[in-house]
């Protein structure tokens, strides 16, 4: 592994925060769902963007994947499936956990820091000068120039296929620029985003939907029978195939690591229907070598041994309680819970069920000055009603309620950090550095 220089790692943060203070150009900003213009209007400054690009989402074979949970595993599974049946795949994630190159990523290395320069300034930033005079819709954000940088790049590596993981909803994300994807998955639907998305799961469906395309194959490991209906019914109106899951292949697997959750199962049997749709097969021997060693950062991730540290950015209640059920069928000694969460997510079922599984629980805070969070006395509160007995702690600064938790802990103790992604992303970076991803870029 090649070390990144001083030098070089300088002109990476120059560069990151340079996208970064797009969010200041007012460009892309959510607003409640009442409020939202058109998609074609809302969505005009990613395809002027684009335009300006030369449209490299142009004849790209694309898998778009959206839904409730599980769109960066569905997204990260089938890169790697596709990767291993022999072609050259280009995918998409977000949020990063540790690092902005996170985000984007080809075959199983991360785009470089220099590549990631070379298109910021040959690219965008003459793409962002020509868009200031030529157009008078907002300016581009962060998002969307993330998403331009990714399209460049995987056309610049002439990736056979593309996965693209849905930001937020479908009908209004930047990548339902995209005009006809090869398949669309819909993972599931849950009550989450819901001043941008809608009070219920139909309404929420309604925005996810939003991504069915004409000549689509159209997969979703929704369980409610009516919005499997309804996805059906989009479908067939917008001339897309609907499949029904086939889950036996996936049940094989159940036993391994990864895949103990309802909820993993489910995208495992997503993603291998959507392969077999596409005409794409593996042998049993390939699948049974990617499934066995599939593993992702911030979710169910190990970064430390004795006693175990696993980071997990599950950051609603659907995610917590499908976390809690992966942690029963783990052996540990006693769990140490970290937990900490956004103040506008729905979580209260998930960190019951993780709090009765603790002994030691420890309430804190992402230190992101761009997201507002839940008080660590309420989580605390609420955390001890559901366990009494546990002993409980609370924590302003997250990394001292993890240098609080390995010092409690014993070797065969599993400490758990999970609730929000920033957090994930925090406390990950005291095991596995930024510079230490900048250099290695690689995640199989």
């Amino acid at each position: 592994m090649k070390k990144i220089s001083d030098a070089a790692y300088v002109r990476y943060k120059k560069d990151v925060a340079f996208i970064e203070s797009l969010f200041n150009a007012g460009g892309g900003q959510l607003v409640p769902r009442e409020k939202m213009p058109s998609p074609k209007k809302f969505l005009a400054s990613m395809y002027n963007l684009l335009e300006i690009l030369g449209n490299p989402q142009k004849d790209m074979n694309i898998i778009h994947v959206g839904g409730t949970n599980g769109k960066g595993s569905t997204t990260r599974l089938c890169h790697t499936l596709l990767q291993e049946a022999g072609y050259t795949v280009g995918s998409t994630m977000s949020p990063a956990t540790t690092t902005t190159i996170e985000r984007i990523l080809v075959n199983d290395h991360l785009i470089s820091p220099a590549e990631l320069h070379t298109l910021i300034e040959k690219s965008i930033k003459p793409a962002l000068y020509t868009y200031v005079q030529r157009y008078k819709t907002t300016m581009p954000s962060f998002l969307q120039v993330m998403l331009a940088i990714s399209l460049l790049y995987f056309k610049q590596k002439k990736c056979d296929w593309v996965v693209l993981e849905v930001g937020m909803g479908g009908l209004y994300d930047w990548t339902n620029v995209i005009e006809r994807p090869k398949a669309t998955i819909i993972t599931n639907i849950g009550l989450d985003h819901m001043q941008f998305l809608g009070n219920t799961k139909k309404q929420i469906a309604f925005r996810k939907a939003g991504i069915i395309k004409q000549g689509a194959h159209v997969i979703t490991g929704e369980r409610s029978p009516k919005l499997k209906a309804y996805f059906k019914k989009v479908a067939g109106e917008r001339g897309a195939h609907f499949h029904p899951l086939q889950t036996e292949a996936a049940k094989t697997f159940a036993h391994l690591p990864f895949f103990t959750s309802p909820g993993q199962q489910q995208n495992l049997a997503v993603v291998l229907t959507t392969l077999d749709t596409l005409g794409i097969s593996l042998s049993e021997a390939k699948l049974k070598k990617v499934i066995t060693h599939f593993h992702m950062s911030a979710r169910q991730e190990v970064v430390h041994k004795n006693p175990t540290v696993m980071i997990d950015g599950a950051h609603n209640s659907d995610k917590l309680e499908n976390l809690a059920k992966a942690v029963t069928k783990m052996k540990y000694r006693k769990l140490h819970l970290i937990f900490g969460i956004a103040d506008n997510k729905k979580y209260a079922k998930g960190l019951k069920a993780l709090s009765k599984l603790s002994s030691y629980i420890y309430t804190t805070r992402a230190q992101s000055a761009i997201r507002l969070t839940r008080d660590v006395r309420t989580l605390a509160r609420e955390a001890q009603k559901a366990n009494p007995k546990a002993k409980l702690g609370m924590y302003l600064d997250s990394s001292q309620a993890l240098a609080t938790a390995l010092k409690n802990a014993h070797k065969d103790d599993l400490i758990l950090v999970t609730g929000s992604f920033f957090l994930a992303g925090e406390l990950r970076s005291q095991f596995i550095s930024e510079k230490t991803i900048l250099s290695k870029r690689k995640v199989r």
